[in-house]
């Protein structure tokens, strides 16, 4: 199969994941790659090409690789804080500049939970988890909730 990323043409095998393809390329960025557009769609860099076509790299220089980190963010947030307090849940209000607000239901925050929860989000991202796109019906995604 043959990629295009900028200027050059790279012949891969099928299912061959964007991080293992571009591997050189994503650690000598200058800014962290937090993602790929591949033929034109956000995939992350786990995605195995299947195709013919074109990657970009999407690094946090940019509005889009912004976009990714803080909604990753909140995705690990919202982990660390269901595994310290299972019956509560994270709602995000809105994003102001470099703030994220969200209501994180009875909890009193003290000194203590915010460096628990520093901790606990630390340990998720060390242990690397993949984040995986489950595509569902709002009526499957409330019953989850």
């Amino acid at each position: 199969m043959n990629i295009q990323y900028e200027e050059k043409i790279l012949n891969v095998e099928k299912n061959t994941k964007i991080n293992e393809i571009l591997q050189e390329e994503i650690k000598n960025k200058p800014y962290t790659v937090v993602g790929a557009i591949y033929n034109n769609k956000y995939v992350n860099l786990d995605y195995e090409i299947t195709e013919d076509g074109k990657i970009e790299l999407i690094d946090i220089s940019s509005k889009e690789g912004i976009r990714i980190y803080r909604r990753t963010l909140i995705y690990i947030f919202a982990k660390a804080l269901k595994e310290m307090y299972p019956d509560n849940r994270a709602t995000v209000n809105y994003q102001l500049a470099n703030a994220i607000y969200c209501d994180i239901g009875e909890i009193e925050v003290t000194e203590e939970i915010v460096t628990k929860l520093k901790e606990n989000m630390r340990r998720i991202v060390k242990s690397k988890l993949p984040i995986k796109e489950i595509i569902m019906s709002r009526r499957r995604s409330r019953k989850i909730l």
